[in-house]
This record gives structure tokens, sequence and C-alpha cells, in this order.
């Protein structure tokens, strides 16, 4: 399915945070597109997700140190991302997208270049 997003127009994907530990799925992403991780203090993701249950590997008895250390894991395969973009707690939704579109304007200007 990624790849046959990546395979269409430019667009923006939003994979869930498993989707990166795949390495075909990085390497795809890497190939076609520009990654971008974002990324917050996991007291902020705690604020964001805690009373979601749209969350499956959250549902454990111990759900914050379930987050604590999926975080601590993953945070070495998401920082292999191309851009990383910190967001703060009360961040709108404008903020960390104009975030995400500097990081992205910095490092890639031509990305970002209407065709």
């Amino acid at each position: 399915m990624l790849t046959r997003v990546l395979s269409g127009p430019p667009c923006i994907v939003s994979t869930g945070g498993g989707a990166w530990i795949q390495p075909h799925n990085r390497n795809a992403i890497r190939e076609r597109g520009i990654s971008v991780w974002l990324t917050a203090d996991l007291e902020t993701l705690w604020h964001r997700v805690k009373l979601r249950p749209t969350r499956p590997l959250l549902q454990t008895a111990d759900p914050h140190g379930t987050l604590a250390k999926l975080l601590a894991e993953r945070t070495p395969i998401y920082a292999e991302a191309d851009i990383t973009v910190f967001a703060q707690r009360n961040d709108t939704i404008d903020e960390t997208s104009n975030r995400v579109i500097e990081a992205i304007r910095a490092k890639y200007p031509e990305a970002l270049e209407k065709k």
C-alpha cells in the first residue's frame, strides 16, 4: 500500500510509528520522498494519547510505561528520518505544520518549488 501511494503524485503521507520501523518501508520512503520525524517529549506524547482508546499498543496495565518503552526502543530508528521536527505540547496544527515546512525548505529548498 505504501509503495503504491508513494508511486503516485506528490503528496503528504502520514504513517503510524510502526510503519517506519519496517526496513522495507524506510527504504521505499527514502527512494521516493522526504521523511519527517515529528517528535515530542514523553509527557507531551502521553498528554496527547492517554485518553485515546484507538492506541492498541497502549492497552496495557501500565500504558505510560509502555509508551516510554516504545519511545526508547524506537527513537534510534525514528532518528533515521531525513528531518526531525519537535512539537511542543501547546502547539497548534498550523504552528507544527509551519515548522515542518520551514525544516523541509531549509534542507531541501527544491522540494517545495512549484512545478
